[in-house]
């Protein structure tokens, strides 16, 4: 590969890097209850591989997707917090996490609100 094409190549990554916070979105879709918004930088718990213990009211779905390899889990759920903090949730339940052929990735997570036990 000549250096013409290493720098062009190298070039096309730095841009890419750049602009790789804006390629990462997330989308909610309520399925429940609503409930009054939390402040967009709430504290979400994520649960991956075990449900919760405490009773919780499913409210939504939120949907996060980036381009891969740009765009991983961690740069994605900054943007499934976000939605799930607005939809008036506690947690996320991750549902999937997948990589599709087009170097798309894509998160799924439920949305729950905790049910106070009095």
């Amino acid at each position: 590969m000549s250096s013409r094409s290493k720098w062009t190549r190298n070039l096309i990554m730095t841009i890419s890097l750049v602009f790789c916070g804006a390629c990462a979105k997330a989308t909610y879709i309520s399925t429940g209850n609503t409930y009054p918004a939390r402040a967009e930088d709430c504290p979400i718990e994520i649960y991956t591989t075990k449900l919760p213990t405490r009773a919780y009211d499913e409210i939504g779905i939120v949907e996060g997707a980036g381009s891969w390899p740009m765009e991983s889990l961690e740069s994605i759920l900054p943007k499934l917090k976000q939605q799930a903090c607005a939809a008036g949730g506690d947690a996320l339940i991750m549902t999937a996490n997948q990589r599709g052929q087009n170097s798309e990735h894509s998160v799924t997570a439920t949305v729950v609100r905790w049910i106070d036990e009095d």
